[in-house]
């Protein structure tokens, strides 16, 4: 049996894999799907139906790592012989052509909602009013830690992108850098260091139990006062 666990939400997929191997009895092994071979995966898999255990296989990111034609007989392998054993695929992104691959199999995806990208992309640019409506319909869905943490990593991008030498390091691919740096333009790189500084104390704040305000509470001060 194959399953596959998928989508740019890795904290909610990798909750999902971890549920799913705990509820299973017997062994787990993990493979790293970049360098993964067949030989090794055999062995794993013959290994526990020589026994008559059950293993859990876990084979991570696999369909953006292996070669082509070592991936198709790898995954031939895996759904034509994967016996007693559950074989788990789980990828930290989308996976193309996933319909054709697994057709009878579970799947299972986890993105991050559209919403989410947008309230990001208009920090700066939507006044405090729509931004805090975009929030609280985000809190339906998730977590106002995570929410909070997006928001630190998108201000941390928008000041590495305001730095040239930075945004020419090629760590993003160029529609990304172009697409920041736009973005960055709604603030002055003084202002950009101030809010950056304000998520920073908002977590230092609840990490020391120095405010009586909530997460939320604390973003939706933020977000006025952006």
């Amino acid at each position: 049996m194959i399953m596959l666990i998928y989508g740019s939400d890795t904290a909610a997929s990798r909750k999902k894999l971890q549920e799913t191997v705990a509820n299973i009895d017997g062994e787990t092994v993990y493979f790293n799907g970049n360098n993964l071979n067949l030989a090794e995966l055999l062995l794993a898999n013959e290994a526990a139906s020589f026994f008559s255990l059950n293993k859990t296989i876990v084979i991570e990111n696999f369909f953006k790592g292996a070669k082509q034609k070592e991936k198709d007989l790898i995954f031939d392998y895996a759904r034509k012989e994967s016996n007693q054993n559950l074989i788990i695929f789980w990828e930290d992104r989308e996976v193309s052509g996933k319909d054709k691959l697994f057709k009878n199999e579970e799947i299972f995806k986890y993105d991050f909602p559209k919403l989410l990208f947008k309230f990001l992309d208009d920090l700066g640019r939507q006044p405090a009013g729509v931004l805090l409506n975009y929030f609280h319909s985000l809190q339906k869905e998730k977590e106002a830690e995570l929410i909070f943490a997006l928001i630190v990593r998108q201000f941390r991008l928008l000041i590495m992108m305001s730095d040239a030498k930075i945004a020419a390091s090629g760590k993003l691919a160029p529609w990304q850098i172009t697409k920041f740096r736009h973005q960055a333009k709604n603030f002055s790189a003084d202002s950009l260091m101030q809010n950056y500084r304000a998520l920073l104390n908002i977590d230092y704040r609840l990490k020391s139990g120095l405010t009586p305000f909530k997460m939320d509470q604390l973003i939706d001060i933020f977000l006025v006062n952006l």
